[in-house]
């Protein structure tokens, strides 16, 4: 496959090759070299990890290459340190999946839609909101995703069609990623605002460079605050909507792929 993408790039010689790379094991340092010859590369990761030899690696590519780009800042601030000319590009949302639809009866009152993964930052903190939450709102609470089996909860994943249905007839939907880095969220959060359901996240740091706690999000700082606001917003209807209506027009006017790709070229001129 490198062999054959080499070969178009000196057939094509475009002026920028985006790529997306996550996994050392799909790439090197010598071929991403070869492939910089012939086009300017502008490396985009919208994956987080936090080993030494990942952010190495990320650092070897990114001396290569033209530009790397992360969907967090504090990424951003070490491969700067690191001598890799980096900026930020937040991830996007299926706006077609994801939208305002018909409610359908069944789904719990609360959900949260996430996988266990039990290595991350923040997977010990998730598992306590999990659980702690099963058993406070009985009957209400429902995760769902792999992983979660080691914790005595028998779930499963949801398809994307099931995951749109499941935002646009539950009350709240919790978003809580597995890092808390700078402007850092996964894409999550914005399936359940493009979706029209009111969001309650975990406080990242920088959050309201993008969002405005009690407008178009909930947020909350300790499982205690989570489960005083998980209290309130499921009894207060209006108030719930009225930030839900407004996350909707949040997600769909400033977060999809359209406005991620508008984003992209004010970066390639700030760098050209």
């Amino acid at each position: 496959m490198h062999r054959e993408f080499i070969g178009t790039l000196k057939k094509y010689r475009p002026d920028y090759c985006f790529m997306q790379l996550q996994n050392p094991a799909i790439m090197d340092t010598l071929t991403i070299r070869e492939m910089a010859k012939y086009t300017r590369i502008v490396q985009w990761s919208g994956d987080v990890r936090n080993s030494t030899d990942w952010y190495e690696w990320v650092a070897a590519i990114g001396k290569e290459i033209h530009l790397t780009l992360f969907s967090n800042e504090t990424d951003v601030e070490k491969m700067r340190e690191m001598g890799v000319k980096a900026d930020y590009l937040q991830v996007g949302f299926d706006h077609i999946y994801y939208q305002r639809r018909k409610k359908i009866n069944g789904w719990p009152d609360i959900v949260f839609v996430a996988n266990d993964y039990s290595a991350f930052d923040l997977s010990d903190y998730r598992a306590e909101i999990v659980t702690d939450m099963y058993k406070l709102f009985p009957g209400q609470f429902r995760v769902f995703g792999r992983g979660w089996q080691r914790f005595g909860i028998h779930t499963e994943p949801i398809s994307n069609g099931l995951e749109a249905e499941c935002y646009n007839s539950c009350k709240i939907a919790l978003s809580i990623s597995s890092f808390a880095y700078k402007r850092y969220y996964s894409d999550r959060l914005l399936r359940i605002m493009g979706s029209g359901c009111c969001a309650i996240s975990h406080c990242f740091p920088d959050l309201e460079k993008d969002f405005t706690p009690g407008y178009d999000i909930v947020t909350f700082t300790n499982k205690q605050d989570l489960l005083a606001k998980c209290q309130h917003y499921l009894f207060s209807e209006d108030e719930r909507s009225k930030i839900a209506d407004q996350a909707l027009n949040t997600a769909h006017s400033k977060c999809t792929w359209d406005t991620r790709c508008q984003e992209l070229l004010e970066l390639l001129d700030r760098y050209e």
